[in-house]
């Protein structure tokens, strides 16, 4: 039973293996300059995948604020922010600059199938000093669904500047590590046989 027990320890230790992955919005002026498209490489231990951010309604356009269309913002409803992923990965937390107090100068998110939700820094969950927004609970993106941004009204004017994602390690994986845990298993059992 105590090897049984190893087995298992190893293979949640594995899986627990995958960490976080931060991506910083500002300062990207020459990934983000000139195109309403463009695709980011980003690897989570070992798994590599990419990151495609659309704009509409301009271009995208990044410096020291934060990332916008067609400059460092978006404003209004007619400017829009599209994040999706190559590979299924777990929402973490997206951050802000420059967002309002009231609905009106606030941000409208939608993540995946998620009701859209309306963020300003006067509501609880949204801290006016950090303009994070932290679901209560990890939200699962397949790949390819996406993660929008647009104004709450057409006066609002925020822009995005950092987003957090892990990535979900395909279940062949799992499996390859629930395999090598009982190859190495029944090799110890063999010699100390």
């Amino acid at each position: 039973m105590r090897k049984i027990a190893g087995v298992l320890t190893l293979v949640l230790s594995a899986a627990a293996g995958f960490c976080e992955v931060v991506y910083d919005y500002q300062n990207q002026g020459a990934v983000f300059d000139g195109t309403n498209r463009v695709h980011v490489a980003l690897s989570d231990s070992g798994i590599n995948f990419m990151m495609t951010v659309a704009g509409t309604g301009g271009e995208l356009n990044s410096n020291i604020g934060g990332l916008g269309v067609g400059d460092d913002q978006l404003d209004g409803t007619s400017e829009a922010i599209t994040v999706s992923f190559s590979t299924a990965v777990d929402f973490v937390s997206i951050d802000f600059g420059a967002v309002g107090t009231t609905i009106s100068d606030g941000v409208q998110l939608t993540v995946g199938t998620e009701s859209p939700r309306n963020l300003y820094t006067g509501i609880p969950g949204f801290n006016g000093t950090s303009k994070v927004y932290t679901p209560a609970s990890v939200i699962r993106l397949g790949a390819g669904e996406t993660i929008v941004l647009t104004g709450s009204s057409g006066t609002s004017s925020f822009d995005l500047e950092r987003i957090t994602v892990m990535a979900v390690p395909e279940p062949a994986t799992g499996g390859l590590l629930l395999l090598g845990s009982l190859m190495a298993l029944m090799v110890r059992r063999a010699s100390r046989a």
